[in-house]
């Protein structure tokens, strides 16, 4: 601001020298506050002057100053004393026709007509390489080299945009970086956001999203640091939420084009408006609202044909309009839609659109039954995505390929090659997803790819291709993250005020959760107004939802501006062959993998061959049994285990789950002592060890331990981070009871504390994430505690530990990601500490996945809300034959469940089924 008052100041009454140098700092800030003073010096007498304010006034959005100087360059008199060498009239005329020359450039840019342009925009750059003759007024001088490096700068980002469009994609990031170099050069703001947001777009169409993203947020930072009468903020929203949608963020992407719409609306931009429209109804035609996404796109098309006249983008919209009706099996319109389109974007030479309406015209022909004709347009449009480089389109169209040739043509061996083909794109194109939420989106958005792999290579007979593909479907991002350096993890790049931020936010969280918290105690002075406390607690829980939103962007910011700490490193897929590698001869491995009709289950054993077993289930009706299943061992603790509640609520659907899952398994488990399941789906909250068999009146614990693992390459993972031996005199870290109201933690805490010989023990306000912290190199780390699992919003699962001032906290999964652990087993012995919301692409997300990404191979945690004695008294014996027999984790865990089970009162499953081993179970 102080800044702003001395250009206005020197404008005003500074001399000839310092008012020229103000105006070119004005004309880089845009501020419409100097136009009065500029206004002043552009109706003065000194001609050099004068052309510098008229030019400042039009960047500043006054099309006053535009006129001027069109009037001055129309009228060569005018213009000649500002030439000193008149004998060169070549030069003058040129300079005469520039503004005429940039507007018909300009105009075939904003309608698609990229040949058109570019050969305009190469004119005038002709013109900018020559030498500008120079009038020896130093200020004037500076001025000029200023506008013309600028004006250079935006028509190479336009041509750049003309030459990516028309397939020349290495000129295009030539020219493209070269306008970057001006505009950091000139330090011009709304060139460098255009030149960043240009080149966004072209990273997000070459496949390199986290570069197109930290490009799109660079540009929408310079919009929100600056003034800018020209600001297309809505374009860049609008792109990217396209590149939200790409990465499978669609409530994000949604968010963003919801408010790029407000703006085109607000700013009557009807381009930006027909834009958002479109986008819009892509991502509403995702969500199944066709309805809604038909509106969009028939709105954004009247804007592009009448109001616009924008070809290009009434291709777009015909081909998204073609989708919607291919969603609703209206094939005949579909193909209509794709026709026209397809005419305009050969006129247009746009070949990403173009390559796009091929792939849906090769969908139409095969719904028509025509093989041959879906083949050629499918490869047509592969060829089409290969020459422009565009990764995502090659991967959509050797998918499409694939389904061609496995469900129309017959012809198995060619849809494996091009499913294939389809996923090694889709996964080249992951691997540049640096931050770890895109990879799980992506994931979960592209596992449609996946399932028809899976399902062909089983039709086939291809064993190791379906383990091959299951475990390339699963916990990618999980396994990225274990792979990676630990050494590497942590902020490096972030700002000390970035960092502070996040904390603030997090703060205020603690604080308005202990208030509302407090609220909901009908506290003992007799005086509670519950009236009053209800409209408390109303407004206190809408600024926790906008305290959580804000932390949430504060966080994905940090890690935006850290790379180094989002990066992480991939690892291939684990072979049987290497699974058998890691398992002993007494144990069993058995992957899961759920599709729409049935459950694919892949048994390995060592030095045995694999077997795969098809189980054909009704989806929806078996995941509404699971769901039944936990709600009632969730209220089952005071059931009685002889009554018909509890024989109809959990006895059987334990039962039903054995004869689905285990009957078919038993040969292969009569000689093994353990079996490792890796779930799948919604499989993850089903409590494996707790399958009951009618037949025998044993559940599945009783026959061998077991132990869980996402996925067998994370497994592989665990187990080589991890040695098998613990240490013979391994420490301990004890964290009980910081919230003060688990009266038997304590006593679980100075029990287990017995049974090492060096440890640490912190209760009630010692119990402190510092402890955490400062104690990372435990061999051993047990946290009695409170632990809850957010469904909505998993960044903010959280355990609850003592703060600083020794009151409970609850510590966040951003803090335990960035904790840096030694120990080879950490148990949670909390509430939902297991729970894990599953994605598609079954990506765990929640409190376990943050302490594998901290360091531990081990984790015991729980399903569900424990009891408090009951998990004291397994806590006992778990230790017990860990630490004094020397039982493997599994074995101990097994141990101590059934000695809980055998006890009066707790042979329900509630009390001793929730806990399970996950990672390595040595």
């Amino acid at each position: 601001m102080d800044g702003d008052k001395k250009i206005l100041n020197t404008l005003r009454f500074g001399s000839s020298a310092e008012i020229g140098k103000a105006i070119t700092e004005a004309s880089r800030l845009k501020d419409p506050a100097f136009r009065e003073a500029l206004s002043q010096i552009k109706d003065s007498s000194d001609p050099f002057l004068s052309m510098m304010a008229a030019y400042a006034i039009g960047e500043s959005g006054d099309q006053a100053g535009l006129k001027h100087l069109q009037q001055l360059f129309s009228d060569p008199a005018a213009m000649l004393p500002f030439v000193k060498e008149p004998q060169d009239p070549k030069l003058v005329e040129e300079i005469r026709k520039l503004p005429d020359t940039l507007k018909v450039a300009f105009g075939s840019y904003d309608r698609s007509r990229f040949e058109q342009a570019r050969e305009n925009f190469l004119s005038v750059l002709q013109l900018y390489s020559s030498e500008i003759p120079k009038m020896n007024v130093p200020h004037f001088d500076e001025f000029v080299q200023f506008v013309v490096a600028k004006t250079r700068g935006l028509v190479l980002d336009a041509l750049a945009v003309c030459e990516f469009n028309l397939g020349n994609i290495e000129e295009a990031l030539n020219h493209s970086m070269e306008a970057v170099s001006i505009a950091e050069e000139v330090g011009d703001p709304q060139l460098l956001k255009s030149a960043y947001a240009d080149l966004g777009h072209f990273h997000i169409c070459l496949g390199n999203y986290y570069s197109a993203l930290e490009l799109y947020q660079r540009s929408l930072e310079i919009d929100d640091g600056s003034y800018d009468p020209r600001r297309k903020r809505n374009r860049i929203l609008s792109n990217l939420a396209h590149l939200y949608h790409l990465v499978g963020q669609h409530n994000t992407a949604l968010e963003c084009i919801e408010e790029a719409l407000e703006l085109s609306e607000r700013e009557n931009d009807l381009k930006g408006k027909a834009q958002c429209l479109n986008s819009k109804g892509v991502l509403l035609d995702n969500s199944g609202d066709f309805d809604g996404a038909e509106s969009c796109l028939r709105e954004a098309l009247r804007l592009a044909k009448d109001e616009l006249h924008e070809k290009s983008l009434q291709a777009l919209i015909l081909n998204n309009l073609s989708g919607v009706c291919y969603s609703i099996s209206d094939f005949s319109k579909s193909e209509k839609y794709l026709r026209d389109a397809l005419e305009l974007a050969i006129e247009m030479s746009d070949k990403s659109v173009e390559g796009r309406i091929h792939c849906g015209l090769a969908m139409v022909a095969a719904e028509s039954g025509d093989g041959d004709e879906a083949i050629r347009q499918a490869e047509f449009s592969r060829k089409l995505f290969a020459a422009i480089h565009d990764l995502a389109g090659q991967s959509e169209a050797n998918l499409i390929l694939g389904l061609i040739e496995d469900h129309y043509n017959d012809d198995p061996n060619k849809a494996f090659g091009y499913y294939g083909e389809a996923i090694d794109v889709s996964e080249k194109l992951r691997s540049n997803l640096m931050l770890d939420e895109f990879k799980v989106s992506f994931g979960a958005d592209k596992i449609n790819i996946y399932e028809q792999m899976i399902s062909l290579c089983v039709r086939m007979g291809r064993l190791e291709d379906t383990f091959e593909y299951i475990e390339r479907s699963k916990s990618r991002a999980l396994v990225d993250m274990l792979s990676h350096s630990l050494d590497s993890i942590g902020p490096r790049e972030a700002s000390e005020d970035e960092h502070k931020e996040v904390a603030i936010h997090k703060g205020n969280l603690d604080i308005l959760k202990s208030q509302l918290k407090a609220l909901y105690l009908e506290g003992g002075s007799g005086e509670f107004d519950k009236e009053r406390a209800t409209e408390s607690k109303e407004t206190l829980v809408e600024e926790l939802a906008q305290l959580e939103g804000a932390y949430q962007a504060a966080f994905q910011e940090l890690k935006m501006k850290d790379p180094a700490w989002a990066s992480l490193v991939s690892v291939d897929v684990i072979s049987i062959n290497d699974v058998q590698d890691i398992l002993d001869s007494r144990t069993l491995l058995i992957e899961l993998y759920q599709t729409g009709e049935e459950t694919i289950i892949f048994a390995v054993r060592k030095d045995t061959a694999p077997s795969l077993i098809k189980i054909p289930i009704d989806v929806d009706a078996e995941a509404e049994r699971l769901y039944g299943l936990i709600s009632n061992l969730l209220e089952g603790k005071g059931i009685d285990t002889r009554s018909h509640d509890y024989i109809r609520g959990i006895k059987q659907p334990l039962s039903h789950f054995y004869e689905l899952f285990i009957t078919p398994l038993l040969d292969l488990l009569k000689d093994i002592d353990h079996l490792v399941i890796i779930p799948h789906y919604f499989w993850h909250y089903l409590p494996f060890h707790a399958l009951y068999d009618n037949a025998l009146k044993e559940y599945l614990i009783d026959k061998c331990s077991v132990s869980y693992a996402p996925s067998a390459t994370a497994l592989s993972v665990y187990m080589k981070n991890n040695s098998s031996s613990p240490p013979k005199s391994p420490s301990a870290l004890i964290l009980a009871n910081p919230s003060k109201d688990l009266p038997f933690a304590e006593g679980e805490a100075e029990r287990i504390k017995n049974r090492f010989t060096r440890s640490n023990l912190f209760k009630g306000s010692q119990a402190s994430f510092g402890r955490l912290v400062d104690h990372g190199e435990a061999d051993v780390i047990h946290l009695a505690c409170h632990g809850y699992f957010r469904g909505d919003e998993p960044i903010f699962s959280h355990l609850v530990l003592a703060d600083d001032e020794g009151k409970a906290a609850p510590v966040f999964l951003p803090d335990i990601f960035n904790l840096k652990l030694n120990a080879y087993l950490v148990t949670l012995s909390a509430c939902e500490t297991g729970l894990s919301q599953f994605t598609a692409g079954d990506e765990l997300i929640g409190v376990s996945r943050a302490f594998f990404y901290a360091g531990t191979p081990s984790l015991l945690s729980s399903l569900w809300t424990v009891n408090d004695r009951s998990t004291a008294l397994l806590m006992d014996d778990f230790y017990e034959a860990l630490i004094g027999r020397g039982e493997n984790k599994a074995s101990a865990l097994q141990c101590a469940m059934l000695a809980l089970r055998a006890m009066p009162g707790y042979s329900n499953p509630y009390f001793w089924a929730p806990f399970f081993i996950t990672g390595d179970w040595r």
